[in-house]
């Protein structure tokens, strides 16, 4: 050999020359029971955990799609027939409908949210989801949008699309029913209203959603001054909220909200939530006690069978009441231990069998690497 190849050679080391003892783990079904019985504790605890925290959250759910309008009173005075507020706005389309539900509820600490919710509501088809203008939204253009149904309208429709055409346009007033003496000593029954905020409730897109940059000295409506509302609105986009002129536009945070398509029938949306700031009856949350909800009906549900609910309610540290999580950390418990149990049977069984297998496999890989003189051993 020579002295070239010498110096060549690599250092008979085991990393060098590859002989680094390796293990082979006995994987048979006993060497698996003690996995599935700890994935069985862990998922067990995380459902607890979940469970424990859905039922420290109050929350209670009224339906009003079948409300009463405040005109039925006055119709059954007059013996003519009661009108339902969904039979009111099928009559006169576009129009508000006055009704209100009187509710008890116990106390709910605080914070506390309102929120609406829809049933056999599909916001998940297709044309519905597309039908909406990115451009629009990101204030880059007020033209005629990519989802205009209609190319000879004089004026734009801002924001256009079934999406934003559709959004839920129902507001409510919550009142608490309180007695009190007036000035003269007499006991007297009051209704207190409750403050609801209606801002700080969605996600922050600032690139997706943004107002139109608005000239100096100018308001936002100067800038919508050439387009015109979607047809089911009642307000145009820069009178979304009157109270806050920061929440309006594209910016506005109910409008946000409703633009998050769900994809299940059944959904929530957050509304706002109840102002504790410096008030004797909100400071600490909800008093026990009856309240009047006072409600602005104007959405059409009834006519695809839908429900529209009313959701009061505070929260936990996992957000608020869902015992959908609970469920599926539980049902993975019960499944990782029924097969924990059914592996301890089949070693009980079948236990020396599978050893005897291997131990016969690592046998012949032994010799085979004698007779095939490679370097490596299975030890």
């Amino acid at each position: 050999m020579s002295d070239i190849s010498l110096r060549r050679r690599p250092r008979d080391s085991y990393f060098l020359q590859q002989t680094f003892r390796t293990h082979y783990p006995l994987m048979t079904v006993g060497s698996w029971i003690p996995i599935f019985r700890l994935l069985a504790i862990v998922y067990m605890i995380l459902g607890l955990i979940c469970f424990y925290q859905n039922m420290t959250v109050t929350e209670y759910k009224f339906e009003y799609t079948d409300c009463l309008s405040e005109s039925a009173i006055e119709s059954k005075k007059n013996n003519t027939n009661i009108l339902y507020c969904k039979d009111e706005i099928d009559k006169n389309p576009g129009h508000i409908c006055h009704c209100q539900i009187s509710v008890y509820m116990s106390s709910i600490p605080k914070n506390v949210y309102v929120y609406y919710g829809l049933e056999f509501y599909y916001q998940n088809y297709l044309p519905y989801v597309d039908s909406v203008d990115n451009f629009q939204l990101c204030g880059l253009r007020l033209t005629r949008g990519e989802c205009s149904s209609n190319d000879n309208e004089t004026l734009p429709t801002v924001p256009c699309g079934m999406i934003a055409n559709s959004m839920f346009n129902d507001t409510f007033v919550l009142k608490k029913r309180i007695l009190a003496r007036d000035q003269s000593g007499h006991t007297k029954r009051y209704l207190f209203p409750i403050s609801i905020i209606r801002k700080n409730i969605s996600w922050k897109f600032p690139e997706r959603y943004r107002n139109p940059t608005v000239p100096k000295n100018q308001t936002l409506k100067y800038v919508f001054r050439n387009t015109k509302k979607p047809a089911n609105w009642h307000k145009p986009i820069y009178e979304l909220d009157l109270d806050d002129p920061t929440n309006n536009g594209f910016e506005n945070e109910p409008f946000i909200n409703w633009m998050q398509i769900s994809p299940f029938s059944s959904l929530r949306k957050a509304y706002g939530y109840i102002d504790h700031s410096d008030n004797s009856f909100t400071s600490t949350g909800l008093q026990d006690g009856y309240y009047l909800l006072q409600i602005n009906y104007s959405y059409p549900v009834h006519r695809f069978n839908g429900k529209k609910y009313i959701i009061i309610s505070n929260t936990s540290s996992f957000g608020g009441k869902n015992y959908f999580l609970s469920y599926i950390f539980l049902i993975t418990s019960i499944l990782n231990s029924i097969i924990a149990i059914l592996f301890y049977y089949l070693d009980k069984k079948y236990g020396k069998v599978s050893t005897q297998v291997y131990d016969y496999l690592y046998y012949n890989y032994q010799q085979d690497d004698r007779l095939s003189g490679k370097r490596y051993s299975r030890q």
